[in-house]
């Protein structure tokens, strides 16, 4: 059922956003209207502030990719998520379809939902009116769409979560049009060092609390064991060791692949290797970069 609340508010006429400023603050209407009620979509707080601001600052980046006058006829995004994203792309296409893998996720979708495709739909068709958007499960490697049939593939964070990246960049091949572009948005090894970073800097915080707990004669027998240990040349493995967190990548068990993943060769050397051409690599921010590659025309 459509909500057509949101077409009185004129946030689903996306035809009528013809510029940056109108762009701009329908993003930020979108954030002030979805972020009181996320709980319905998702369960984490910040959710829509991070995914839509984000996505308009990659926009202005590449904007020559979504142009407002000339929308493209087919645009396929590949793990749509709860479809903040397809949002906004719905603007910049006549005809968008989403895909995410099928199944529930448990910690990541609210209740009532079996799959991220129904939170798209309840969001983007239902809450906001947009007709030129549907969704359906689909993995990356097998993509419901005819050979030769897209015009621009889209994904954000998806590709560190597919295995065989060869096999899914195929298909892309496969279904775009000669001349069809592609962006992903991947994260880059900063992401990782960050994540190691942030768990190591909570655990030496709880270190730090220890002494305190033990009191002022506890800590002074901790103090005088670690300086006899520096004393003999022993590291204190207390305060030296490095906690390594769990890989972000579900298919990885080691972090140093996972520190590996993320380096961008990683990403684009297999994109050159079946023939697509590299256009562009953009910093969106601290933490991921787009990449733009083309399928020959």
């Amino acid at each position: 059922m459509i909500n057509r609340a949101a077409d009185k508010r004129g946030v689903a006429m996306t035809s009528n956003l013809q510029d940056e400023v109108e762009f701009s603050r329908w993003a930020q209407r979108l954030v002030g209207e979805l972020t009181p009620i996320r709980e319905r979509f998702t369960p984490f707080p910040l959710y829509f502030q991070t995914q839509i601001f984000n996505f308009v600052v990659m926009r202005r980046l590449l904007r020559e990719y979504f142009p407002f006058d000339r929308p493209h006829e087919s645009v396929l995004e590949i793990g749509c998520g709860v479809g903040a994203h397809s949002l906004l792309l719905s603007r910049f296409a006549t005809r968008l379809l989403g895909v995410d893998i099928p199944g529930e996720y448990a910690g990541y979708l609210p209740p009532n939902f079996k799959s991220s495709v129904e939170v798209s739909r309840a969001l983007v068709n239902e809450m906001y009116g947009i007709t030129n958007a549907t969704f359906d499960d689909a993995f990356p490697n097998r993509l419901p769409c005819e050979a030769d049939s897209v015009d621009l593939i889209f994904s954000w964070t998806v590709l560190e979560h597919i295995p065989n990246l060869r096999e899914s960049y195929a298909e892309m091949l496969r279904v775009l049009k000669p001349g069809g572009v592609m962006i992903h948005v991947a994260p880059v090894t900063m992401s990782a060092i960050a994540t190691i970073a942030s768990v190591n800097v909570e655990e030496a915080k709880k270190r730090a609390m220890a002494p305190a707990a033990l009191g002022w004669l506890g800590a002074a027998r901790m103090l005088w064991s670690n300086y006899g240990d520096l004393a003999r040349g022993r590291p204190d493995t207390r305060r030296a060791g490095m906690v390594i967190p769990h890989c972000h990548s579900e298919f990885l068990t080691d972090y140093q692949d996972q520190l590996t993943l993320y380096t961008s060769w990683n990403y684009i050397h297999p994109m050159i290797d079946l023939g697509f051409v590299f256009e562009d690599q953009k910093v969106v921010n601290d933490f991921n970069f787009a990449i733009v590659a083309r399928k020959p025309g």
